[in-house]
């Protein structure tokens, strides 16, 4: 009721003169680089292209972005080499390349940007992309290394623990509302979201994975440190094959 009471009544059609019929956004795999050495730690962050909220690929991305989730050296609660639920955590945590790691899936109305931001030191910045990449390659291939039924089934259930928990922020829900209106027309019930999230398999999960990173290009942006950091060109998943 009180959604319908304030949103019904939205506009349908732009009131001003402003361009509003844009053409779809196009990824471009590219690279934003700045080495500032005065930065003690190297700053990269590597996207693909990404699904809009519409598309069938939205909810397995969420679940594939809780799968590959973040790790903290400095959080215990993170994990370390052989207790990270994820493979790319216990990958980077097995040695002393990286500090910190956080992936993002990121929707628009008609685009979107997957990928993974890390923090390292300057004399590991190279090794942590090139095992970053790596495991995004196995990803992309479905390689059962870094992608498994127990995998997914542990990120189904976190993503729902963390939409369920997000409830209790008020900001975030009015967010939330707005958002879904102006990208399905409607409020979607929790109930509706969680059942897509339980629908989700390991075939298509896998099937995301493939469709966005397999021999995709990838855009990049570092900064810091990073006069150790391969070329942008050698950094491509098809060279870690």
């Amino acid at each position: 009721p009180t959604t319908r009471r304030y949103w019904s009544g939205r506009p349908r059609e732009s009131v001003t003169d402003f361009p509003v019929d844009f053409d779809a956004a196009r990824f471009t795999p590219t690279e934003v680089r700045r080495l500032d050495e005065a930065e003690p730690r190297a700053h990269v962050a590597v996207a693909w292209a990404g699904s809009e909220w519409t598309s069938a690929y939205a909810v397995p991305l969420m679940v594939l972005q809780t799968l590959v989730g973040q790790w903290d050296r400095l959080n215990p609660a993170s994990g370390g080499a052989s207790t990270a639920p994820s493979a790319l955590a216990r990958a980077l945590a097995a040695g002393d390349k990286c500090h910190s790691y956080v992936t993002f899936n990121t929707c628009y109305k008609d685009a979107g940007l997957f990928g993974l931001y890390l923090a390292a030191p300057p004399e590991g910045v190279d090794a942590a992309v090139a095992e970053t990449m790596a495991y995004f390659q196995k990803l992309g291939a479905g390689d059962d290394a870094v992608l498994r039924d127990d995998d997914v089934a542990r990120a189904k259930a976190q993503l729902k623990a963390n939409l369920i928990s997000q409830l209790d922020a008020l900001a975030h829900v009015c967010e939330e509302i707005g958002r879904q209106f102006l990208t399905y027309e409607r409020r979607l019930p929790l109930a509706e979201l969680l059942a897509r999230i339980d629908a989700v398999s390991l075939e298509d999960v896998r099937a995301t994975a493939e469709h966005y990173l397999a021999g995709a290009g990838h855009a990049q942006a570092a900064y810091g440190s990073i006069a150790g950091l391969r070329k942008f060109e050698d950094c491509h998943t098809g060279n870690f094959s």
